[in-house]
């Protein structure tokens, strides 16, 4: 199950991450890459899971993860943002969002 409740996203463990951002205030274009991070807070040094994308449609960008690279997040709150870069500029597309993996009781 996931739920998107403003900026924060709620995903059960070991679920597909399959979530489409709308970026506002840059113009996404060819050779831009749009990298999608995930960390346990925003200070931290340890990058959890990265994801680099560079197709987008309609200036959207759409971030998929599978389930098995999404069972190797913990239980608990979590935090992730999208950064653009190309050639030598960096544009933060949001500032670091709550991502909160889920408890399940199922064991598929």
């Amino acid at each position: 199950m996931l739920t998107i409740d403003g900026k924060k996203i709620s995903l059960s463990k070991g679920d597909t991450f399959d979530v489409t951002f709308a970026v506002n205030g840059y113009r996404l274009k060819d050779g831009d890459s749009v990298i999608f991070s995930i960390k346990n807070t925003a200070n931290s040094s340890n990058v959890l899971m990265k994801k680099i994308y560079t197709t987008f449609i309609n200036n959207k960008v759409r971030v998929q993860i599978s389930a098995e690279e999404m069972e190797s997040l913990t239980i608990g709150s979590k935090v992730y943002d999208l950064v653009c870069i190309t050639g030598d500029v960096k544009v933060t597309l949001n500032y670091p969002a709550n991502l909160v993996i889920k408890e399940v009781v199922h064991n598929e």
